[in-house]
C-alpha cells in the first residue's frame, strides 16, 4: 500500500453507541487508560455508561502513531492503523510503502484484540458473517495511484483470508457502505455516483453508475439500495435496486450537516433550516 502521509481523509463519525456505552472521539493531554503501543496519545475516547453501572475508565487513549480510522459494528469498535514500511522499487520507481492493520476494541473492558495485517483501510465489517471490506491504494506503473475494493474473512484474530478484489474508477472519492453495497463518488468532467455489490461470500461486482451533475455534489450517506446526495440547493436520492435512477429530488435551504436513517425515512439535518425528510 502507499505511505501513511498519503492516506485520504474524509470526515468520519465521532459518536458511537456500543450497546449501553456511548463513546465519543476526543483529544486530551491525559487519559484514564490507554490501549496501543504509544504511552502518551493525544487522541482517544470519552466513555459514558448509559446504565447505573460504572466503567473501568471514563476516558481511553488510543495510543497509535498512525490511526487511520475508528469505526463501529455491533457493540465493538474497530481501529484501523498503518505502519511505514520504508520505500521499495515499484515498477522501477522508488515509492514509500506502508502496511495496514485492524484490531477489535471492546470499550467495556477495555480490551484490545490482536492486530491483523489487512490489504487496506476499513470500509465495513459484518461481525455476524466475519466479512471485512477494505479500500486498498496501490502505486501504478506511471507513478500514480489506483484504488481497489477488497474483501477478506476475519474472525477478530491475527489472520485474514482474502476473498475478492475489484478495481475502482480513477479519481474515486468517498466510500459509503451499506449491508450489501458500497457507493463511491468520482469527479471527472462531472460528478458521478457508482455502486459495487458485495455478495455474502465477499464477491464484488459493479452495481451501476450514474452522472449526477456537471458540477460538484456531495455523497451524504446510503441505506441499502438508496444513496443520498447534496446537489446545489437540493437533496437527491438515487435508487440502485436496478439500473441507478434519480428517485427523489427536493429543494432545500442551507447546507446539510448530517444524515440519519429511521425505519421508513432518511432524516437530513439542515441546521437553522430544520430537518429534511426523504424516503428510504
Amino acid at each position: 500500500a502507499i505511505a501513511p502521509w498519503y492516506i485520504p481523509w474524509y470526515p468520519e463519525d465521532s459518536t458511537y453507541l456500543l450497546g449501553d456505552i456511548l463513546a465519543l472521539r476526543c483529544t486530551a493531554n491525559k487519559f484514564d487508560g490507554v490501549v496501543g503501543p504509544e504511552n502518551e496519545p493525544y487522541q482517544g475516547l470519552a466513555l459514558v455508561d448509559l446504565t447505573d453501572s460504572a466503567l473501568a475508565y471514563s476516558t481511553l487513549g488510543l495510543g497509535f502513531e498512525w490511526l487511520t480510522s475508528v469505526n463501529a459494528a455491533g457493540n465493538k469498535l474497530y481501529l484501523s492503523t498503518c505502519e511505514s514500511m520504508g520505500s521499495g522499487s515499484v515498477f522501477s520507481w522508488q515509492r514509500p510503502l506502508c502496511a495496514y492493520y485492524i484490531q477489535e476494541l471492546d470499550a467495556a473492558g477495555p480490551t484490545l484484540g490482536p492486530a491483523a495485517n489487512v490489504p487496506g483501510n476499513f470500509v465495513a465489517y459484518d461481525p455476524d458473517t466475519d466479512l471485512l471490506t477494505l479500500q486498498d491504494v496501490q502505486w501504478t506503473a506511471g507513478g500514480d495511484t489506483q484504488s481497489f475494493l477488497r474483501t477478506v474473512r476475519w474472525y477478530g484474530v491475527g489472520v485474514v483470508s482474502v476473498l475478492d478484489g475489484l478495481g475502482l474508477s480513477d479519481y474515486a472519492g468517498q466510500l459509503v457502505p451499506t449491508r450489501n453495497k458500497v457507493y463511491y463518488s468520482v469527479y471527472d468532467e462531472g460528478f458521478s455516483l457508482k455502486g459495487v455489490a458485495v455478495g455474502p461470500d465477499g464477491q464484488l461486482a459493479p452495481a451501476g453508475s450514474v452522472l449526477v451533475s456537471g458540477r460538484w455534489a456531495t455523497l451524504l450517506g446510503a441505506h441499502e439500495n438508496s444513496a443520498y446526495l447534496s446537489v446545489g440547493n437540493a437533496l437527491a436520492r438515487y435508487d440502485f435496486s436496478g439500473e441507478p435512477v434519480l428517485a427523489d429530488l427536493i429543494e432545500v435551504m442551507g447546507y446539510p450537516l448530517d444524515i440519519r436513517f429511521g425505519e421508513q425515512n432518511a432524516f437530513v439535518s439542515m441546521g437553522y433550516f430544520g430537518m429534511a425528510v426523504l424516503p428510504l
